[in-house]
């Protein structure tokens, strides 16, 4: 090096780093508390545009109808110009005093102003029934209007009607799709913060020396954006959990709507005495225009009789897809992977629940199968990301349903001696999340108890 490590220069250049760096911090912060104070206009179309969120491969992935506001963007382009001409001054003690700084504004008051738009102008809106989604209210809104006297008239008052109707739902859905952009901004600020270490990455390589102290130090500066990164993913999951926990009642209600409850009258009794109302009904529209209740203790009449009616799988899956449909169009596709991942859980949680109060005979673990099989396929076909493209990777990334898969594929033995092969495939292909006092207790639905003790070698006292 011509010039010593320390000099007046170096002293002189680092005074004038310092209160640069003052001065790109109070243009950041304007920046940045003047898109907060745009918040008033968060009912506004225009402050809304659609996902931008791109892949690997530079394909933006999920559906075209996602939204995001315009915050995200407005803040961090202007962290982006701030480090930029930070970064182009080529000292090193300037350019990283501006990425802590930049780090710390992003960490902080940004983070929850994102935090807090999430919960209560997303989540909060869309509770169903309460709110913008679907609750077990709006299938009787007809009927109840009818016995209120709402009866529509005929002719132009049934056209006004139905206009209206198309209108109401229009609105519902751009509202749907606005609540869903707050919880998307947090997953966007994400993807912007590794575009951002991407980008000072790069321009260290280019306009820094290599290998020096300074360098080294402004790297270090950079890789903080990555716990910022953690931080935006950790706060989009938190939402995603809170947004899962107000659509539980509901998805509760679902299955108990679908299965029936212990009190009531068609709960595990045989099929041919549980069948629904006609097509116009709930849950109609199967073979015949009839459904039926949970049950797998079947004979071969009440089994002939479920391949001929729409089962309650059907309507399970039928009203849980009716329930998060404008969720899958309006989240980004992580948020809506994850958060429909969760939502099969409960699901799956509840079911097994239930299944533990049933019995089963050859035909209904057939039965019982399929329904499964059903109920991972459907998981399958709405989850976006590719990872999931398998029903193994499916059962994997849901481990209830997981279990539900696994109980179907025990109950479905010949004989009760088959049972410890079926579990020994299982744990080698890494699919096995039972205890053996489960699988007994499982076993015990269809085969006689004592023989399934024997077979497991399971003692009375360790039962």
């Amino acid at each position: 090096e011509i010039l010593p490590p320390s000099t007046s220069l170096h002293e002189m250049v680092a005074e004038v780093g310092g209160q640069y760096v003052i001065i790109e911090r109070c243009l950041l912060l304007a920046s940045m508390h003047r898109a907060y104070a745009a918040e008033s206009n968060i009912e506004d179309p225009r402050y809304y545009r659609p996902l931008n969120i791109r892949s690997a491969t530079g394909v933006s992935p999920g559906n075209r109808k996602a939204l995001q506001t315009v915050l995200v963007e407005t803040c961090f382009y202007a962290a982006r110009r701030s480090t930029q001409r930070a970064f182009c001054t080529g000292h090193t003690g300037t350019a990283s005093g501006m990425a802590n700084f930049c780090s710390d504004a992003l960490s902080g008051g940004f983070l929850e102003v994102l935090r807090h738009r999430a919960e209560d102008y997303g989540v909060a809106l869309l509770k169903p029934g309460d709110g913008l989604l679907v609750g077990s209210a709006n299938y009787f809104s007809t009927a109840t209007s009818i016995i209120g006297g709402r009866q529509p008239a005929a002719g132009v008052t049934s056209a006004a009607n139905a206009k209206n109707t198309l209108e109401d739902t229009e609105r519902r859905s751009q509202k749907i799709a606005q609540a869903c952009a707050l919880l998307n901004d947090v997953q966007v600020a994400a993807y912007h913060t590794e575009q951002l270490m991407a980008m000072l990455n790069e321009a260290i390589a280019k306009g820094f020396p290599q290998n020096s102290h300074g360098t080294e130090q402004l790297l270090l500066c950079v890789k903080s954006l990555s716990s910022v990164q953690d931080q935006f993913k950790a706060a989009a999951e938190g939402s995603i959990e809170s947004l899962e926990s107000i659509l539980k009642p509901r998805i509760r209600s679902i299955v108990g709507e679908s299965v029936g409850t212990e009190n009531s009258s068609t709960f595990m009794v045989s099929p041919v005495m549980k069948q629904s109302n006609q097509s116009g009904g709930i849950g109609g529209g199967g073979a015949g225009g009839t459904s039926t209740r949970m049950n797998y203790d079947l004979d071969e009449e009440a089994y002939n009789f479920l391949q001929l009616s729409e089962g309650y799988m059907a309507h399970l899956c039928a009203l849980l897809q009716e329930l998060v449909e404008p969720l899958r169009e309006y989240l980004a596709p992580p948020l809506w992977d994850s958060l429909w991942i969760n939502i099969v859980s409960t699901t799956a949680k509840r079911l097994e629940t239930l299944l533990r109060k049933s019995n089963f005979s050859a035909l209904g673990a057939l039965a019982f199968d399929s329904d499964m099989r059903d109920f991972v396929a459907l998981t399958r076909d709405l989850l976006l990301s590719d990872d999931y493209a398998s029903n193994t990777a499916v059962t994997k990334a849901c481990v209830p349903l997981g279990r539900l898969a696994q109980m179907a594929k025990l109950l479905n033995i010949d004989e009760v001696e088959d049972v410890l092969d079926v579990i020994s495939s299982l744990k080698r292909k890494g699919n096995w999340d039972w205890k053996l006092e489960d699988a007994q207790t499982f076993l015990e639905l269809r085969f006689p108890g004592d023989k399934v003790r024997e077979v497991l070698r399971l003692q009375d006292q360790e039962l």
